[in-house]
């Protein structure tokens, strides 16, 4: 459970003065990424292809183009600096929709260390 303090009082009680007890306010259930699906395993290889494996069946309707994406870094080799490379590919399920199989629609040589999300 998830929850935050909240004190009526100020940090340090006056003397004389009883101290406030603190009392506890209940916030809302986090249950995102919380329940199945979730990744069991990523495996690349180093012509760019991507098996995802999930430890419970997926949708069909949310695999899509937009859905998955296959990006590497940019020039500066880092991500998140705004020059990442989008790999344009096709993904498709597989062992009975508990896998994404990502396959780049052109040839994507991966060099040893490469990093991908």
């Amino acid at each position: 459970m998830i929850s935050r303090i909240v004190s009526s009082r100020s940090a340090t009680p006056r003397r004389g003065t009883a101290a406030a007890k603190p009392t506890f306010e209940r916030l809302e259930g986090r249950t995102f990424f919380a329940g199945a699906p979730q990744v069991v395993s990523v495996v690349t290889d180093r012509r760019g292809q991507v098996d995802i494996t999930f430890n419970a069946p997926l949708d069909p309707a949310t695999v899509t183009t937009r859905s998955v994406l296959l990006l590497t870094t940019g020039p500066d080799g880092a991500f998140q600096t705004g020059d990442e490379q989008k790999i344009l590919g096709r993904p498709r399920l597989s062992a009975g929709n508990t896998r994404i199989v990502f396959r780049p629609n052109s040839k994507v040589p991966m060099l040893a260390g490469t990093t991908t999300a």
